[in-house]
């Protein structure tokens, strides 16, 4: 069974499962509160219901999968959510859809987890036919022929009886890296949360193509890094993408000794990123990411500097006045959060050449009282505060986004 709400959308709590009434048991919610705990606040918790917030993805609970989707203002279906939040996947962690993946996806029937596997799967089956990436190892090995170099104090020690042999160290080309150690990883992860028979399927056969390859346990998981290059460039949209899924994934256990799975995002990161790559697409090199070089103040000898300052997005225009834009995925009713407009007014401050900040909000019924132009009361004379609201109904029109996205920097 799966339950599909959206963000802020209330689920009641009552002794049994109703799905009609969007209802869950107490046992289900002494489950997700152990997750819950866990990951920071993912609900609002009331007396008889709780609320999710800015999380989306899927709680697993036994016999049961809670759904929550992004709340998108014009969005009348749980299709057109799921379509527009993997398009918000596709761009902000650079996943192709370059092999027409999403046509492939009933996106009404399938649940959110189950589309990303399917997606994840697909680049996957390109890369089994492709070939793995395969890298230079140094092995030591007792055989019958010489190769590499022969280590002579262990040749010597260990073959001192049986000259026909030779103990040496050479390279060995071998798929058994940290690459392919990662998309095990994720194969085997993704294989414990899907509950789709054609998945599952699916990756039962591609963990065949991975048998040579060492399986991860969580801790080596964490200490692996991987480095893109121009040898292995082909794999970095693979590797973002298990990223994106293992970020999200976690295991917990209920206090009534149940496996309970997760997966869940954070719609802030998600929003940011899928933000700042639309624009890298239009102005390419122009625009930077946290650039970090800024600092709020100096000491008075000037040799130290304080409190860096790491916008999410700035923009180099060719005319030299520059735009720093901050996203926020909340809720807006009356006016930007004080805090946020302190922390704008600081970016325009310090960073050389910015004249224009802009807070950059998703589109809602309560976004067009925020929406305008204002100016900082302070002794930066000419500079600006912008206010805007990306509607997100635009983003399965390329063309359309491109066109939005230009239009809310004016």
């Amino acid at each position: 069974m799966i339950l599909t709400v959206t963000e802020h959308e209330k689920i009641n709590i009552g002794k049994v499962r109703d799905l009609s009434k969007k209802q869950i048991s107490r046992s289900d919610v002494e489950s997700i509160r152990v997750i819950d705990i866990n990951s920071r606040g993912i609900f609002k918790w009331g007396n008889r219901y709780i609320v999710p917030q800015q999380w989306v993805g899927v709680i697993s609970l036994p016999g049961l999968s809670i759904e929550i989707l992004p709340k998108v203002a014009g969005a009348y279906n749980y299709s057109d959510l799921k379509e527009i939040l993997l398009h918000m996947f596709n761009v902000g962690h650079n996943i192709p859809n370059k092999r027409n993946i999403k046509s492939k996806v009933d996106f009404s029937k399938n649940g959110l987890i189950e589309i990303l596997i399917s997606n994840y799967l697909e680049n996957i089956d390109f890369y089994i036919r492709e070939g793995f990436v395969s890298t230079y190892s140094k092995v030591v090995r007792n055989i019958s022929t010489v190769k590499g170099s022969i280590m002579f104090s262990k040749h010597i020690n260990k073959n001192i009886l049986n000259p026909t042999r030779f103990v040496c160290k050479y390279s060995k080309l071998e798929v058994n890296n940290d690459i392919n150690k990662l998309f095990k990883y994720t194969l085997l992860e993704m294989k414990k949360i899907s509950r789709d028979y054609e998945n599952i399927k699916r990756l039962k056969t591609a963990l065949v193509y991975f048998e040579e390859v060492s399986s991860l346990s969580t801790r080596q998981f964490n200490e692996i890094k991987i480095q893109i290059n121009a040898i292995n460039s082909r794999i970095s949209e693979i590797v973002e993408y298990s990223y994106l899924f293992l970020e999200g994934y976690s295991v917990s256990l209920s206090s009534g000794n149940k496996d309970v799975s997760s997966m869940l995002f954070d719609m802030n990161k998600i929003f940011e990123m899928f933000i700042f790559k639309s624009y890298r697409k239009i102005f390419g090199s122009r625009i930077l990411y946290q650039d970090g070089k800024n600092y709020l103040v100096t000491d008075s000898s000037k040799t130290t500097k304080k409190i860096k300052l790491r916008p999410d997005i700035l923009i180099k225009t060719r005319e030299g006045a520059n735009i720093v834009v901050d996203t926020k995925w909340k809720v807006t009713k009356k006016f930007a959060k004080e805090s946020d407009v302190y922390q704008m007014n600081a970016y325009i401050s310090a960073i050389p050449d910015v004249n224009t900040a802009i807070l950059m909000y998703p589109k809602t019924t309560d976004s067009s009282s925020v929406v305008g132009n204002y100016i900082f009361n302070n002794e930066s004379d000419g500079k600006e505060l912008k206010i805007r609201a990306v509607d997100l109904m635009y983003v399965r029109d390329d063309k359309k986004f491109k066109e939005h996205l230009i239009e809310l920097l004016e």
